[in-house]
């Protein structure tokens, strides 16, 4: 093995290594963003379930029902 083929030898390592590093780093980061995206999208889609009524916080739970008089 000659000077040349051991200093392609190791740039080509050493270009492997970093492409693996940048595409673990990217991926991660991908996978980051792309959760953030999702949990987004479903606590606004909770938040739109759970109010879809109109009616503010709380309210259902103090109101009171009236019901007719009735012979027992």
């Amino acid at each position: 093995m000659d000077k040349f083929q051991t200093k392609g030898l190791i740039i080509l390592v050493v270009i492997i290594f970093g492409a693996e590093v940048f595409v673990t780093i990217a991926w991660g980061v991908l996978l980051e963003e792309t959760g953030k995206v999702f949990q987004i999208f479903l606590l606004v889609q909770f938040k739109v379930a759970a109010h879809n009524d109109g009616a503010s916080v709380g309210d259902a739970a103090n109101t009171t029902t009236v019901f007719p008089k009735t012979d027992v």
